[in-house]
C-alpha cells in the first residue's frame, strides 16, 4: 500500500510580557499512518532579561534551551531558543543645557543639539523632528540642526539599533519669523579703530522683524538709533551708529533688537586712540653730530607714545634705525661720506608726527684731476710723461709709495698731488699715493709703463734668402721675433705669400704664384722707434714644353732599320731633360731648350716614351708619345724575336699571397701584362719595363682561383696559368 507524505509549516506565536509577538516557524513531515517530530528555532532580542515559553527568565544570551509542544496533528514539536541580550547603551546631552527643549521661530536655525553616544551604540535613528531639521551620527556624536519649516510642538525620540538606549526631547516652533540683523556698512566697520576727536566711520545694520533696538557700550560722542538714516529717509528698519568720540578707550558695544520674534543681537568694537608724540630722549647734541666715515655715531634715541612703530629716511649707509618699546634708536657707522639730514616719523597710532636731525660723515678724498688715463700711461724712454695730478680733500699731506722711473717725481701742495718728469729707464712702475691727516688714510694707485726701443730678429736662420718654385711648393716659413712693437706691415712679397704679426712674432708663409725675385721689407708699428728687416725670395718659373715638329710625329709608325721622322720640342724653365721608353736605336738630345728625338729603331714593337723636364722646380708638363716599329720583311740579326725569345718563370705557383715573374728577353721593349680569371674578367692590365716586372709582386688582392697570364713584348706573346690557393 503506497504511503502519502505531507510537509507542514507550523507557525507558533509567542506572547510574552513586554515582548512583541514573534512568529516561530517550524517544519516537518506527516506520513500517512505515522507521526514524526518537527523542530524549530525561536529567535529573540531582549533588553536586560527575557521570560520564555518554558516560564524561565533568561538574563544572558542562550541558544541551547528547548521546549516541547504538540502541533495540530498531535505530533511533537521541539523549539530551540536563540536569545540575544542587547547592551543597554546610553545617550548623554553634549550641547548646552536646554538645547533639547528649545523654542525657535519658523524658518530660523535652531541651536545645534549634540548627544554623546556610549561605545555600544553603532547605529541609531531619530524620529519626530519637524520638517527642515536633519541629523548626523559620526563616531560617537549625534548632531541635530537646521531651520524648521513647520510650526508646532515636536517630541522627538532617539533610538539606538542593536542597543536598548533611547532618549527624547522637544522642539517648539513659533509661527513668527526670527528677527535678523545684518551689517550693511563696509567690511570690518563694526570693528574700527579711530583717533580721539575724529569722526567715526558710520556703522549700519539692516533688520527684519524688529520694531526697535537698544544700544550699550558706545563711547562718549557716539550714538545709535533704529529707523531711517538722516541721509536717506526711504531706508526703513535700519540700525545707525555714528559720532565723534571724545574719550580714549576700547568700547565693546551691543545692539539688541526689540519686538518681533526671538532675541537677536549684534556686537562690535570701537577703539578710541590718543594722538602720537615723539621727543629726543638721548643727549641733546646727538641729534646733529659729525663723525669720520666708518666711525660709529653716538646713539640717537627718540621716545614715542601711542605709535605702533616709526621709520627713518635719509640715513647714511651703515646707519640704521629701529623702533621697539616706544623708542626709536639710531646707531651704526656711516659707510658713505656726506651730510645727511634725516627724518624720524611715527607709524600707526593717531596723527603721524616727525623729528629731524643731521649726521655729517667726513672722509679724506683723492681723485684724478688730470685727463682720464694719465694714471695708466705708456711712454717711450726719454719722452716726458703727461703730468698726472690728483685733487684731495680733508688731508693735510700725502706720501708716495711704490716706484717711479728715474727722472720722474711726485709732490703734494695745496690739496693737489702732481707726478711729472722724463723717464730715463724702461719698465713698469706701480705707484701708490697715501693721504695723511683728516680722517682715515686713503690711497690711490697708478702705473707708468716706460717702453724700450723696438727690436726685431730672425728666428729661422738663413730663411730670409731662399729660392722656391712657383705654384708647386710653399716657401720655408720666415719668422721674426719682435719686442716693443704692437704690429707690423710687410711689403714686397710675391703673390701667394702672406705676412702677419701676432704675439710678437712676424710670420711669412705661403706658395708663390708668379716667378721672379722679390725683396721684401718688414716694418714694425707701435712701440718705440720704427725698425725694419729685409729679405729676398727668388721664385723659379714653371717648366714648359711645346711640340714643334708636325702633330703626327708623336704617334708615328716606322719600319725596322728605317730612319724615323725627327720629333722636336721647345722647353722653358727646365735645366735638364730626360726621355725614357724609346725603342733601341732611338735617342733624345736636349740643347738650347730644344729636345730632338731621332734615330733608326732596331727593335720591333710599340714604345710609349715619356719626356721629363728637370729644374729647381719639380718636373712639370711632362709629355708622352708613341713609336711603333714593324718588320721590314727581312731576316737579319735584328729580326723580331720569336716567342721562344721570351723566357718567363713564375714563382711560387700555386701561391697563397702573391707571385713574381722572372722575364728573360733579348728586347728592351716594355712588356704588356694582362691577367684574366677563368670567366674572362680582367684583373690586371698594364705596361711595365722587363727589369721592373721581375721585382713586382702580383696577385695579393686576387680571390682564390685559376688565372690566365698573357705577356706581350712588341709582336711577341707568351701565355701561362697561375693558381692562387
Amino acid at each position: 500500500m503506497k504511503k502519502t507524505v505531507l510537509t507542514l509549516a507550523i507557525t507558533i506565536l509567542s506572547v510574552l510580557s513586554g515582548i512583541a509577538k514573534t512568529p516561530l516557524n517550524y517544519s516537518g513531515k506527516l506520513t500517512s499512518g505515522t507521526c514524526e517530530t518537527t523542530y524549530g528555532t525561536d529567535v529573540q532580542n531582549a533588553c536586560t532579561s527575557y521570560k520564555w515559553i518554558d516560564g524561565k527568565t533568561y538574563t544572558a544570551n542562550n541558544n541551547t534551551a528547548t521546549f516541547k509542544l504538540k502541533n495540530k496533528l498531535g505530533c511533537d514539536s521541539i523549539v530551540t531558543l536563540n536569545l540575544t541580550i542587547l547592551p543597554v547603551g546610553k545617550f548623554t546631552l553634549f550641547s548646552a543645557k536646554g538645547t533639547d527643549a528649545q523654542v525657535v521661530c519658523l524658518n530660523s536655525a535652531i541651536t545645534q543639539m549634540t548627544y554623546q553616544a556610549s561605545v555600544e551604540i553603532k547605529k541609531l535613528k531619530v524620529t519626530g523632528l519637524p520638517k527642515g531639521l536633519n541629523y548626523a551620527f559620526l563616531y560617537d556624536k549625534l548632531t541635530v540642526s537646521g531651520n524648521p519649516t513647520e510650526s508646532g510642538v515636536f517630541n522627538y525620540t532617539v533610538t539606538a539599533e542593536g542597543s536598548c538606549a533611547t532618549i527624547t526631547g522637544k522642539i517648539t516652533v513659533s509661527q513668527n519669523t526670527q528677527n535678523t540683523i545684518t551689517l550693511t556698512s563696509g567690511l570690518n566697520s563694526d570693528n574700527q579703530s579711530i583717533c580721539i576727536n575724529s569722526l567715526s566711520t558710520p556703522i549700519t545694520y539692516a533688520t527684519v522683524g524688529a520694531t526697535g533696538a537698544s544700544f550699550v557700550g558706545l563711547p562718549s560722542g557716539v550714538t545709535g538709533y533704529w529707523g531711517a538714516p538722516l541721509s536717506n529717509p526711504n531706508v526703513k528698519n535700519q540700525v545707525n551708529i555714528s559720532g565723534t568720540p571724545s574719550v580714549v578707550g576700547t568700547y565693546n558695544y551691543t545692539v539688541t533688537l526689540t519686538g518681533g520674534c526671538g532675541v537677536t543681537t549684534a556686537t562690535g568694537t570701537i577703539v578710541v586712540k590718543p594722538k602720537n608724540t615723539i621727543k629726543l630722549t638721548s643727549v641733546a647734541a646727538t641729534a646733529a653730530q659729525t663723525v669720520c666715515k666708518d666711525k660709529s655715531i653716538t646713539t640717537i634715541i627718540f621716545g614715542t607714545t601711542t605709535a605702533t612703530g616709526a621709520s627713518a629716511s635719509n640715513l647714511p649707509d651703515g646707519v640704521t634705525g629701529s623702533w621697539s618699546a616706544n623708542n626709536f634708536t639710531i646707531s651704526g657707522a656711516p659707510t658713505k661720506a656726506g651730510t645727511f639730514t634725516y627724518t624720524v616719523t611715527t607709524v600707526g597710532g593717531c596723527s603721524a608726527v616727525s623729528a629731524t636731525g643731521t649726521i655729517n660723515s667726513l672722509i679724506n678724498t683723492i681723485a684724478l684731476s688730470s685727463a682720464a688715463g694719465t694714471d695708466a700711461q705708456k711712454v717711450c724712454k726719454g719722452t716726458a710723461i703727461i703730468p698726472v695730478t690728483y685733487a684731495t680733500t680733508n688731508a693735510t699731506g700725502a706720501t708716495l709709495g711704490g716706484t717711479l722711473p728715474t727722472g720722474v717725481t711726485g709732490t703734494w701742495a695745496a690739496n693737489k698731488f702732481t707726478i711729472s718728469g722724463t723717464p730715463t729707464q724702461s719698465g713698469t712702475f706701480d705707484y701708490t699715493i697715501t693721504l695723511k691727516g683728516g680722517c682715515e688714510p686713503i690711497m690711490k694707485s697708478g702705473t707708468l709703463v716706460v717702453n724700450p726701443d723696438n727690436t726685431i730678429s730672425l728666428i729661422t736662420p738663413l730663411s730670409n734668402v731662399q729660392t722656391i718654385c712657383n705654384r708647386s711648393e710653399a716657401i720655408v716659413p720666415i719668422l721674426y721675433n719682435t719686442t716693443g712693437a704692437t704690429g707690423a706691415t710687410i711689403s714686397g712679397l710675391p703673390l701667394g705669400v702672406k705676412g702677419e704679426w701676432a704675439n710678437d712674432v712676424v710670420t711669412l708663409s705661403g706658395i708663390p704664384y708668379v716667378a721672379g725675385t722679390y725683396k721684401y721689407t718688414v716694418t714694425l708699428t707701435g712701440g718705440c722707434k720704427a725698425l725694419t728687416a729685409t729679405g729676398t725670395i727668388t721664385v723659379g718659373a714653371e717648366n714648359q714644353i711645346t711640340l714643334t715638329s708636325a702633330a703626327g710625329t708623336i704617334d708615328q709608325k716606322v719600319k725596322l732599320t728605317a730612319k724615323m721622322t725627327n720629333i722636336t720640342y721647345t722647353t722653358s724653365g727646365a735645366t735638364s731633360v730626360d726621355v725614357t721608353g724609346l725603342p733601341t736605336g732611338v735617342t733624345g738630345t736636349w740643347t738650347n731648350n730644344t729636345l730632338t728625338i731621332s734615330g733608326t729603331p732596331k727593335s720591333l714593337g710599340s714604345s710609349t716614351y715619356i719626356v721629363n723636364l728637370r729644374s729647381v722646380c719639380p718636373k712639370l708638363n711632362a709629355t708622352t708619345g708613341k713609336i711603333t716599329v714593324s718588320s721590314n720583311g727581312l731576316r737579319t740579326a735584328l729580326s723580331p724575336v720569336s716567342a721562344s725569345n721570351i723566357e718567363v718563370t713564375s714563382y711560387p705557383n700555386p701561391f697563397s699571397t702573391a707571385f713574381k715573374m722572372n722575364v728573360v728577353s733579348q728586347s728592351e721593349e716594355p712588356i704588356a701584362v694582362q691577367i684574366t680569371d677563368m670567366v674572362g674578367r680582367i684583373v690586371e692590365n698594364h705596361v711595365i719595363n722587363s727589369y721592373e716586372l721581375s721585382e713586382k709582386e702580383i696577385g695579393e688582392a686576387y680571390p682564390v682561383g685559376v688565372y690566365n697570364v698573357v705577356l706581350t713584348q712588341g709582336s711577341e706573346t707568351t701565355t701561362f696559368r697561375i693558381v692562387k690557393q
